[in-house]
């Protein structure tokens, strides 16, 4: 029942917000909700989440990275991915491909400005995404 399955992942999203040790815990989990949510992510925890990353300075580069490893395999199936995605790699790009910005444990993964214009340019053009 799709009904079912938004608001499930509204009640996931928000238990998440809420009960989150950490902010690195609350980005590690709401990428994987929307890998696993896919389009029955609400808009409204999408921006939630985006308000999440700028107002977390110090994590910007890890959420983006782990965006980017997220959206390279999945953004032509999880539109929500794609979204916020696109708006955290356009919005802090610069923070996302600087090499001294990495967190303790964190998955190595270079990314250059070309992968991450690349993997934009790729949303952009894809003709199945939803129009503006």
């Amino acid at each position: 029942d799709p009904e079912f399955k938004h608001d499930l992942t509204r009640r996931i999203a928000r238990l998440v917000a809420r009960f989150a040790p950490d902010r690195r815990w609350h980005i590690d989990t709401f990428v994987e909700l929307l890998l696993k949510g896919g389009g029955y992510v609400a808009d409204e925890e999408g921006r939630a989440f985006i308000q999440l990353v700028t107002a977390t300075p110090d994590l910007q580069g890890y959420a983006g990275r782990a965006l980017y490893r997220t959206a390279s395999d999945t953004w032509r199936t999880h539109y929500q991915v794609a979204a916020v995605a696109a708006w955290v790699l356009g919005e802090y790009g610069d923070v996302v491909v600087a090499r001294g910005n990495r967190v303790v444990n964190e998955a190595e993964l270079v990314v250059s400005p070309r992968d991450v214009v690349s993997l934009l340019q790729s949303m952009l053009a894809d003709v199945h995404s939803p129009a503006p």
